[in-house]
């Protein structure tokens, strides 16, 4: 009788436990984004604009480094590393021509920050053999995210910056670091960055990242949920796990993500046309936040605050989060 008390109140207390622990779990991933937040307005007070998506290491220019760019390009949290107590790190950045050098060596590249995981998710990353980042920052809700990796090359007079700016819409901009005069809808109402996951093989959540056949948009910064719904089902042509691998990489996937389908989306991640080992081979991108807390994701908005988002938001209104000049202030404490 008193083995079956215990039982009993054992299988009360297990979920309030679980709870708890949950709790203070999403609690240390908002302290994360926080974090974020503290180091991207440190880099602003010293360089007035927010830091660029796609960065040259040190020393290094865009001509030198001829077809191994898209490969060399330093994401955003890098840039904030001296900001967020990392600046030991920093400074390994190595300054050689070679990509490896910077993604996947040692010293930097694959050095594991905990501040850039989060701990509900619990993931590895390819056989752990890589740091793996769940955080990425917001390009805004246009998925064409033109100007990152091939598209972006300033030795072949690229995509003018002009064009980028017109599908890049949210605060982080591969080519151009935005001023904070340039969010016409206010800081406190445009989402910085936010939560992703990396995917799991097969069609399992948090899903793989799929290539699709090009899809259409009406308004690619404002696509509906027919739209999305479309290219989210569309037939796969390929897939694979390349998503969130590296904190370095300043390229979409890894570091960026964007605000064009809801948080936690129920269908894959996905890009149009094909999928390069790098994911730098094709331009039109839904890559939404993602979590393994329940009912929503943390983000983190341009002021710095951290708000709680759920998956049930309005798409459009998501949309507008991520926008950071629609003409149309979202209330972030009516979400």
């Amino acid at each position: 009788m008193v083995i079956a008390i215990i039982g009993v109140l054992v299988g009360l207390l297990l979920p309030a436990v679980q709870r708890a622990r949950e709790s203070a779990r999403r609690s240390a991933c908002s302290n994360n984004l926080k974090q974020l937040g503290v180091g991207m307005h440190g880099y602003v007070a010293a360089r007035k604009v927010f830091a660029k998506g796609a960065n040259f290491p040190p020393g290094l220019s865009g001509t030198a480094a001829g077809w191994q760019y898209g490969y060399t390009l330093l994401s955003a949290h890098v840039m904030v590393l001296p900001f967020i107590e990392q600046a030991d790190l920093y400074n390994f950045v190595n300054k050689s021509k070679t990509c490896n050098d910077h993604h996947d060596g040692a010293t930097f590249g694959l050095v594991p920050v905990k501040g850039f995981l989060c701990p509900s998710s619990n993931q590895t990353f390819k056989s752990g053999t890589l740091p793996g980042n769940q955080y990425a920052w917001s390009a805004g809700s246009n998925p064409t995210m033109a100007g990152y990796g091939s598209d972006y090359l300033p030795a072949t007079g690229v995509q003018s910056e002009a064009n980028v700016l017109q599908t890049t819409n949210g605060m982080i901009v591969a080519c151009k670091g935005t001023r904070i005069n340039e969010v016409a809808d206010g800081l406190s109402k445009t989402i910085l960055a936010s939560e992703f996951l990396s995917g799991v093989g097969g069609n399992t959540y948090p899903f793989d990242v799929f290539a699709v056949s090009s899809w259409a948009a009406s308004d690619k910064d404002f696509m509906t949920e027919a739209e999305l719904t479309s290219a989210g089902s569309s037939t796969p042509s390929a897939s694979n796990l390349q998503n969130g691998l590296r904190w370095s990489r300043g390229l979409p996937m890894q570091t960026l993500l964007n605000t064009a389908a809801p948080p936690n989306w129920a269908q894959p991640t996905v890009g149009a046309v094909a999928l390069g080992g790098w994911l730098n081979s094709f331009t039109n991108q839904i890559i939404p936040p993602r979590s393994m807390h329940d009912g929503g994701v943390n983000a983190l908005m341009a002021d710095g605050a951290v708000v709680f988002i759920r998956n049930e938001v309005d798409v459009n209104l998501f949309q507008r989060l991520g926008h950071r000049s629609d003409g149309s202030a979202v209330d972030v404490n009516a979400l």
